[in-house]
């Protein structure tokens, strides 16, 4: 309970934050999956905040 709880706030973080960025479509997918390619070396965010800042380090990394 406490891993799908976690998986669903990430979810609705990582939503929340690409909407306020404008992150959206083709270049969210692609985000997601440079965090999920990542994932173990990124591990899973604990806080909004640290998702936040994922989701920054992604864009950054995917579209340099």
């Amino acid at each position: 309970m406490g891993l799908q709880n976690n998986n669903e706030n990430e979810s609705k973080w990582f939503d929340e934050i690409c909407e306020r960025l404008g992150i959206h479509g083709e270049t969210k997918n692609t985000v997601l999956l440079t965090l999920e390619n990542n994932r173990k070396i990124l591990g899973r965010p604990k806080s909004f905040n640290e998702c936040e800042a994922m989701i920054k380090q992604a864009f950054k990394a995917a579209f340099k």
